[in-house]
């Protein structure tokens, strides 16, 4: 009996062993168990454990690799900016906290009223993250080449869309306003199977099974009369049980079988 055992196992040690019958009899299962066990252990045993931190970065990339979306972001201008004087205005646009996101409209012409009509992709856009704006003048250093910034929170334009008007805000003026529209693309596999949806798929003709008579043997050959090039219909008839034999699809001779 194993109830002397009882003492140093803890309860239900392995399933469906009991304590109270004799181990002779239920060798297999242990030894069955006891194999499921070690291969359990030894599978765990192979993974290095991760400290907390590394932990919680893997959970956060995993996290940002399903909940991230691509944005399709259009600078159509902006109003009001005469007052800053820019020789060379132009536009970026970055996600706040993503430096590496930015796009750059080209440069416009004008003082007061300019058109960039720039359309271009933002990637890696997590729902709460805010588009920053930013109008510059390309003459100017850095320090000063600022005309206006603004910024576009996420719930604004997540997962609805914005298409309007955000205001620039700066030292020359305060109507100067920034023409954009902002909307969530679709993702890859929803742009895949809109596709797939949409495609008509049309059956090829059916093709009906003739081959060509060209190389077979004399007597299968097109006869003297036909049309150059044509196809014949050919039909396999059984003649033994150990081959077959190519038969012109027309009817057999007379006294034929």
């Amino acid at each position: 009996s194993l109830q002397s055992l009882a003492e140093q196992l803890p309860c239900c040690w392995l399933d469906g062993v009991s304590l109270e019958k004799p181990y002779s009899r239920q060798r297999s299962l242990i030894k069955q168990q006891l194999s499921e066990a070690r291969e359990q252990a030894r599978v765990r045993g192979s993974f290095r454990q991760m400290s907390e931190g590394e932990l919680k970065d893997q959970i956060t990339e995993a996290q940002n690799a399903t909940s991230t979306v691509t944005l399709r972001v259009q600078i159509f201008g902006a109003t009001g900016i005469g007052a800053a004087n820019p020789a060379s205005p132009y536009c970026t646009c970055e996600i706040r906290g993503k430096p590496g996101s930015r796009i750059k409209t080209g440069i416009a012409g004008g003082t007061s009223n300019v058109t960039w009509d720039h359309d271009a992709v933002l990637a890696n856009y997590s729902p709460g993250d805010t588009l920053f704006f930013r109008v510059r003048d390309k003459e100017r250093p850095s320090s000063e080449g600022i005309v206006g910034s603004a910024s576009l929170a996420g719930d604004r334009f997540h997962p609805q869309g914005f298409d309007g008007e955000v205001h620039l805000k700066g030292p020359w003026s305060r109507q100067m306003q920034l023409k954009v529209k902002v909307s969530v693309r679709q993702k890859e596999d929803e742009l895949t199977k809109s596709h797939r949806a949409k495609k008509v798929i049309r059956p090829e003709r059916e093709q009906k099974d003739f081959i060509s008579s060209e190389g077979l043997p004399e007597p299968l050959r097109e006869q003297e009369g036909e049309q150059e090039g044509k196809r014949r219909p050919l039909r396999l008839g059984m003649m033994s049980r150990m081959n077959m034999e190519a038969v012109e699809g027309f009817p057999p001779p007379p006294g034929g079988g």
